[in-house]
């Protein structure tokens, strides 16, 4: 008898428990991604866990092709027209806020399948290009991009700062730029200076002599919202002829094309201290209970080229796996079990709000002599200010020591313990070290 009901027991079990459940949900991933740069990194991901997704036993199929921008509109009809009756369609637009707007806005009227957003962060993505559709985000939104940074930047400094603020003209960096702008006004301690607007790439000779005219205002701090390949690389490289600032925090400003593009400027050593805004806080120990992914074992499963980029796209297959769970064990629809995930992974929170976008902080990352760490809300070796940092300044002098000694009672008091962290809060002339 208790055989017999040990044995009803496992076959009342949800079938998702048991294993089996959700392989009867039958899901295809479809959309574009460019062939080149970045796209690349998000469509490799998305192969990883789909890879991963069949061997633990879910019907997963990819269709990702090569995104071209003059013919969206015909390759989103045709891929939509391919998934089987029967089957859970999920749409993948290519990387960058720009090109993720145009995808959607190629859609065909009615659409109704879930749109996985990996790789744009524009506020505008939710707050218009999705209204009526169902977007989901795994890029925090670009208005919150620079708070951490700054806040990370008013915490290593004992006087008020003045922020000059660069932006190109594409509409994710509208958002972050806004959004910093927002936050210095709101913020005692932080007053924007100045705020310059420059193209994508390419920067005209009349926007440098812009940002050159910010420069000679002598911010002590240069906040830029831009991409690398160009425009991030170029106004960094203007503000290091001429001033060291407290601190540069620039989006894409430490990531493998903008080292390239530094090293064919023969200017690798200005990467040095810079901050960098990023989505992924590399947590060591949080994993999803799926994949069960840490970082480390998500870099090593990748391998090289790994990013935030790479890590966004792995956390919308996590969310298509919760999803799918969901679906098999309830009456939801697929965008309805999207809508309630809810979990932790080695990306941070996957929670989305009610516009889509994803409900998870943005962390800041630093470029050090012993790698690029990230900082959550603990900037104790974060390196301030950029004076100190090889490649920008003299580093600490004695006098900067003798002036530390002093002021922490360090005299006749040879055992005492002091925190050498604070070390970097002390300048001998309390001065910007502007370059003549």
């Amino acid at each position: 008898m208790k055989f017999l009901l040990a044995c009803l027991a496992v076959l009342l079990l949800p079938q998702s428990i048991s294993g089996m459940g959700h392989a009867a949900v039958k899901v295809k991933l479809i959309g574009l991604v460019q062939s080149t740069g970045t796209g690349t990194l998000g469509n490799r991901s998305l192969n990883l866990w789909a890879t991963w997704a069949r061997g633990a036993g879910y019907h997963v199929e990819l269709d990702i092709q090569t995104y071209v921008k003059d013919s969206v509109a015909t390759d989103i009809a045709g891929l939509i027209a391919g998934v089987p009756n029967g089957t859970h369609g999920i749409l993948i637009p290519p990387y960058g806020s720009g090109d993720t707007k145009a995808f959607i806005a190629a859609l065909p009227a009615g659409t109704t399948m879930p749109i996985m957003v990996w790789g744009g962060a524009s506020d505008s993505i939710f707050s218009s290009s999705c209204l009526g559709k169902h977007c989901f985000g795994t890029f925090t939104v670009g208005s919150k991009y620079m708070t951490l940074g700054l806040q990370a930047i008013l915490a290593k400094s004992s006087k008020p700062l003045t922020v000059g603020l660069v932006q190109n003209d594409n509409a994710f960096s509208d958002s972050v730029a806004s959004g910093a702008a927002t936050y210095i006004n709101s913020t005692e301690g932080l007053t924007l200076g100045a705020h310059v607007t420059v193209t994508r790439g390419a920067v005209t000779s009349d926007e440098l002599a812009a940002v050159g005219s910010l420069i000679a205002m002598k911010p002590q701090i240069i906040a830029i919202a831009g991409h690398s390949g160009g425009d991030v690389e170029t106004v960094i490289a203007e503000v290091k002829k001429s001033l060291t600032p407290a601190a540069i925090l620039a989006t894409n400003s430490i990531t493998a094309g903008a080292k390239a593009q530094f090293v064919k400027m023969n200017m690798e050593s200005a990467m040095m201290c810079v901050m960098m805004p990023t989505q992924w806080g590399q947590s060591k120990d949080a994993a999803d209970p799926y994949t069960k992914w840490t970082s480390d074992a998500f870099k090593q499963a990748f391998g090289e080229g790994v990013s935030y980029h790479a890590a966004s796209a792995a956390a919308a297959g996590i969310a298509i796996t919760d999803a799918i769970n969901t679906v098999a064990t309830s009456s939801h629809s697929l965008v309805d079990a999207l809508k309630a995930v809810d979990l932790t992974s080695f990306y941070g929170p996957i929670k989305f709000n009610t516009d889509g976008s994803i409900n998870k902080p943005m962390y800041v990352q630093q470029s050090q002599a012993k790698g690029s760490p990230v900082f959550t809300t603990m900037f104790g070796d974060l390196a301030y200010p950029l004076s100190s940092c090889s490649g920008w300044g003299k580093g600490k002098t004695c006098g900067d020591v003798r002036k530390f000694y002093k002021e922490k009672g360090c005299c006749g008091q040879g055992n005492k313990t002091v925190d050498l962290k604070d070390l970097n809060k002390y300048e001998i002339d309390e001065k910007m070290d502007d370059k003549d």
